[in-house]
């Protein structure tokens, strides 16, 4: 969930930032301004099939994830650094077409993680509609307070850029973008290898290890990881009102992610497996 705040606050900045500065800087008027936008648009789209490509080639959440925060990093930087009044309009988009590319590959990953983290808890069995809308809910108010904070504290007025001489278009806050980023990464890597937990709690295993093993006296250490889903954490999950929360939450500028990652495939799957033994599980007593 905090991973989606931060994307979504650091996207919105863009929606808000580009107008004024590509006003101040280059005298562009609206037209100009909507054609960055429109680029933006084709650019979102290359990337969530970009981002579908590699799901599809079996690519993990945490890579797909790491990827566009690290791009988010490369972005947000050269945001502060390449929008200055005497820079070129090609500085001035490349960041932008940066973090366009990079968004798909966070979203529907990130969302694949939660679902999956949220589904192996069993506290939570009776709230997979509740933790879907919360996660959808911290995903919008990063887009929410973004706009304000932006014109706040990060946006530089022209009477200030003309009197300091300093020829950037952004305050020093624009910094947030890449740090947030890069502490993102570093939780994701920490979780991932330190701790050695994947999204669903379990210790990093190889499943295929733990199929081929003989049962002995450590076999009690190892990972359970094949618990089926309950009944109702699987209607839950799909139901339709969990399924729109679950496309909403990774959509940009009014734009939904169609794509799923390979583990979100795999994992309805797994779900909708465990849903037809559940039928047949309470069909057999009124069969005998």
């Amino acid at each position: 969930m905090a991973n989606m705040f931060v994307v979504m606050f650091s996207f919105t900045f863009y929606s808000v930032a580009i107008p004024p500065v590509a006003s101040h800087a280059f005298g562009w008027e609206p037209f100009a301004i909507s054609n960055v936008l429109a680029l933006q648009a084709v650019v979102l789209f290359i990337g969530m099939v970009a981002s579908m490509w590699f799901s599809m080639k079996s690519a993990k959440d945490i890579s797909l994830i790491t990827f566009g925060n690290f791009a988010f990093v490369v972005g947000g930087a050269a945001t502060y650094l390449l929008w200055r009044t005497d820079g070129s309009t090609a500085q001035f988009i490349l960041p932008i077409l940066i973090v366009s590319l990079s968004y798909p590959f966070i979203g529907p990953a990130n969302r694949s993680k939660f679902t999956k983290a949220v589904h192996n808890r069993p506290e939570l069995e009776n709230a997979h509609g509740i933790m879907q809308s919360l996660f959808n809910q911290g995903f919008m108010l990063g887009g929410f307070i973004s706009p304000n904070f932006t014109a706040a504290y990060m946006l530089r007025s022209s009477e200030n850029i003309e009197e300091s001489g300093s020829p950037y278009e952004l305050t020093l806050w624009t910094w947030i973008i890449p740090i947030s980023s890069i502490l993102m990464i570093i939780g994701l890597l920490y979780e991932e290898f330190a701790i050695g937990k994947n999204e669903l709690g379990w210790m990093n295993v190889d499943e295929k290890v733990i199929g081929e093993s003989q049962p002995g006296e450590m076999s009690h250490l190892l990972p359970v990881n094949k618990r089926r889903s309950s009944i109702v954490s699987i209607e839950q999950s799909l139901s339709r009102q969990f399924e729109v929360d679950r496309r909403y939450s990774v959509e940009a500028n009014g734009i939904c992610n169609p794509f799923e990652t390979s583990e979100e495939v795999k994992f309805r799957n797994q779900l909708i497996k465990d849903k037809n033994e559940w039928d047949k599980l309470s069909s057999s007593p009124e069969e005998s």
